[in-house]
């Protein structure tokens, strides 16, 4: 196997090999990434504990970081790599939630109220 084709994966989390090429005995190790500058943990992370102008988060986490295999991406990542594990399920209730209510806000504004109806 040339290592080239099947990179082995460092595990952000802890730094450890993972994936097919983890027990490759060739001679290539896997570099690690280089640090991130100013501690930032990915691109994606600049943005983490800030609020947007709708006042939800700024930042948008990553669906890989926690995983098995990691991310991939390391500091080049433009997804944040700051926030919790449960981060991203919970963004998506919040977001479905927010949309169910603004779905039953605009269908009870477009129905007539009945008793402005008796009276025509």
């Amino acid at each position: 196997s040339d290592p080239a084709i099947f990179p082995s994966v460092v595990s952000p989390m802890a730094g450890e090999m993972m994936g097919p090429m983890a027990s490759w005995p060739g001679p290539a190790k896997a570099q690690a990434a280089p640090p991130a500058p100013t501690g930032a943990l990915s691109l994606g992370s600049a943005l983490h504990g800030q609020m947007g102008d709708d006042g939800m988060p700024a930042c948008l986490p990553c669906a890989w970081f926690y995983k098995e295999g990691g991310c991939m991406n390391g500091y080049e990542c433009r997804f944040c790599h700051a926030c919790a594990p449960g981060e991203l399920k919970a963004r998506k209730k919040m977001k479905v939630q927010r949309l169910r209510a603004q779905d039953a806000a605009a269908q009870a504004q477009s129905k007539p109220d009945p008793a402005t109806e008796a009276m025509t």
